[in-house]
């Protein structure tokens, strides 16, 4: 295969080689369900309760490459879930988020693609509120950057959206299964999936069956996807030169800072195929996870 189509496949590079966009860029975050940005940046929670954020970009998204935002929040009062690309994003490939001492970075970007607008949802971020909640919290997002043209431009962002605690305690007589009797309680925190759908009445328990099947399908997908980028990339390095060799060096270490605390510096990157083990360690951890995850589901 020649080393341009081996080039193309190679998923990091536009998130870590890009940087200029706009100056007039700009995300915030939105707590409606409906599509499109309602500016809802307040609402009530509970202990339990599973939030969904969209990010939206408002402008300066068009033509990009990819996207990263660093969100912060309380890890005492919540829990990140996970990302789900859609909207502007919805073809692109995700990254394993990577968790910040306040927080966490998010990314995602295309393999030869581009977004289509210049603004839309790029995607949804997953919360969930601790036991700890109490009056509630706040999540913001800090800093964001677009990669376009070849470049990225990183730009201060100061938008957050607020969990209110709703005050209410439930009777632990109304507690069965890990459920509560009252509708606006919480709903299976210590039940898998599967295990909560099964509390559902039985007429839509095999639609909510088939959404955890697609979901977890979906994810299973995107990680061998990503595991084949990875081969792609190991076979590569056997023909390539020192700059080459260079260039994916660095692009692993963008892999690497995104998945650990400790970060790698560019100056002192260590040797490459240690860097794609490190890559296919975690990634294969994730795949049998979920695979797990949907050799569980009836």
């Amino acid at each position: 295969m020649p080393k341009t189509i081996y080039t193309k496949m190679f998923l990091a590079a536009v998130l870590v080689m890009a940087i200029s966009t706009a100056a007039s860029a700009n995300i915030v975050l939105d707590l409606d369900p409906n599509d499109g940005d309602q500016a809802l940046t307040s609402k009530q929670a509970q202990p339990g309760d599973i939030i969904e954020i969209e990010l939206i970009a408002k402008q300066g998204a068009q033509d990009i490459a990819g996207f990263e935002v660093a969100i912060q929040f309380d890890s005492q009062l919540f829990i990140f879930k996970g990302y789900e690309k859609g909207g502007l994003m919805a073809s692109a490939i995700t990254l394993p988020p990577a968790p910040t001492p306040n927080g966490v970075k998010i990314s995602a970007g295309f393999l030869g693609g581009k977004s289509a607008h210049d603004s839309g949802s790029l995607g949804k971020i997953i919360v969930e509120t601790t036991q700890g909640f109490g009056a509630g919290g706040t999540i913001e997002l800090t800093q964001g950057s677009f990669g376009i043209n070849g470049q990225t431009v990183q730009f201060a962002l100061n938008n957050a959206v607020t969990l209110q605690g709703a005050g209410a305690t439930t009777n632990p007589s109304q507690q069965q299964d890990g459920l509560t009797s009252d509708t606006g309680g919480q709903l299976g925190q210590n039940l898998s999936p599967i295990e909560t759908i099964k509390h559902l009445p039985t007429v839509l328990q095999a639609t909510y069956i088939e959404t955890h099947r697609t979901h977890l399908t979906g994810r299973l997908d995107e990680l061998t996807s990503i595991r084949q980028t990875l081969d792609i990339t190991n076979q590569y390095l056997a023909t390539a030169n020192d700059q080459e060799r260079n260039i994916i060096g660095r692009v692993l270490i963008g892999f690497y800072n995104r998945m650990h605390k400790d970060k790698l510096d560019q100056q002192t990157q260590p040797q490459v195929h240690d860097l794609l083990n490190i890559l296919f360690q975690k990634v294969e951890q994730d795949i049998q996870h979920v695979s797990q995850e949907l050799s569980q589901i009836p």
